[in-house]
């Protein structure tokens, strides 16, 4: 489910989402917001974050951190 916020990350994990899209979100507002929905919801729902929105071959290594399981790169060519 593509969310914008911590807030609409947080209700689509309560609602049973399997993956949420941290769409336009980029490091420390990104970082943040997967570790503390990550420690929120630990034990109580598995769930993986992609991170999309403006991501190319400059930024992703940003991007690419710990707790997001993909990082959606359309310019990358990969």
């Amino acid at each position: 489910m593509e969310v914008r916020s911590e807030a609409e990350a947080d209700e689509a994990i309560d609602a049973g989402a399997d993956i949420v899209m941290l769409d336009n979100m980029a490091g420390d507002e990104l970082v943040s917001v997967a570790r503390r929905l990550k420690e929120k919801w630990r034990g109580k729902r598995k769930f993986l974050f992609e991170t999309s929105g403006n991501i190319t071959e400059a930024n992703l290594q940003e991007r690419a951190i710990n707790g997001v399981s993909f990082p959606n790169c359309c310019e990358c060519g990969f």
